[in-house]
């Protein structure tokens, strides 16, 4: 008996061991408000390629307006993505906006080019996340999202369906950083939102995808904290 009790506990344990930690199952979201017309945001753009390229980090470049008209308008840029960043200066209680800023899980921000900073950041948003599960289903059915539903009672929230292009470099001609040739990564191209969720388990429809790469994003409501991320590879072509 207690051979077979000792048996069935190595194979619940087994089990357990292969099931996938809840706490792991997202990415930590990174995403950097800069300009092609900023000469403080060159140094933030390298180091945010290098978090692109990690495993643990969904990274999204949004190009904001307001330095368009002093001498270089932005290749990228978008009064929405500006709109985007004054709301998380309202929802931390900042009194402006600045670039590069980097914010992180929708939760908390810092200056795009101090590593240090970030990287402190970064560890701190991966202790404390919390995750709302999301998974891509693409069947007969159709091509859908899927929300899990909360442990405990959750906030209002949106689910967002982000196009950015993974990279690309631009010779910048006049303004501050006149004759650099730059490379920009995951540069944010639209957001637009898929459904609204109030901790219930359900499924929404996503639109025909592009050879762009996507992101869904689950956001508080009010531009909080961000409760579910899910990359989605680009299409074949």
């Amino acid at each position: 008996m207690r051979h077979l009790i000792l048996a069935t506990l190595g194979a619940f344990w087994l089990l357990v061991g292969n099931l996938p930690a809840e706490a792991d199952a997202r990415p930590v979201v990174v995403e950097l408000f800069t300009s092609q017309g900023c000469s403080s945001c060159p140094p933030a753009d390298e180091y945010f390629g290098e978090l692109a390229s990690r495993d643990d980090v969904l990274a999204l470049a949004w190009h904001v307006d307001y330095w368009d008209a002093l001498g270089w308008k932005d290749t990228f840029s978008d009064a929405a993505f500006t709109r985007r960043q004054y709301g998380y200066a309202k929802a931390m209680e900042k009194g402006g906006v600045y670039t590069p800023q980097i914010v992180i899980d929708g939760r908390s921000e810092g200056i795009g080019s101090h590593r240090k900073e970030i990287a402190a950041k970064l560890d701190e948003a991966k202790s404390r996340r919390r995750h709302i599960a999301l998974r891509r289903l693409h069947d007969a059915s159709g091509d859908r999202i899927e929300i899990g539903a909360a442990i405990d009672r959750s906030a209002p929230a949106t689910l967002w369906l982000v196009r950015y292009v993974k990279a690309e470099t631009v010779r910048i001609q006049r303004g501050e950083n006149a004759g650099r040739d730059i490379l920009y990564r995951n540069i944010v191209r639209e957001i637009a939102p898929l459904g609204n969720w109030n901790g219930q388990q359900k499924t929404v429809p996503l639109p025909p995808l592009s050879t762009d790469a996507y992101a869904v994003l689950l956001q508080m409501d009010g531009q909080r904290a961000i409760l579910g991320a899910l990359e989605i590879a680009p299409e074949a072509k």
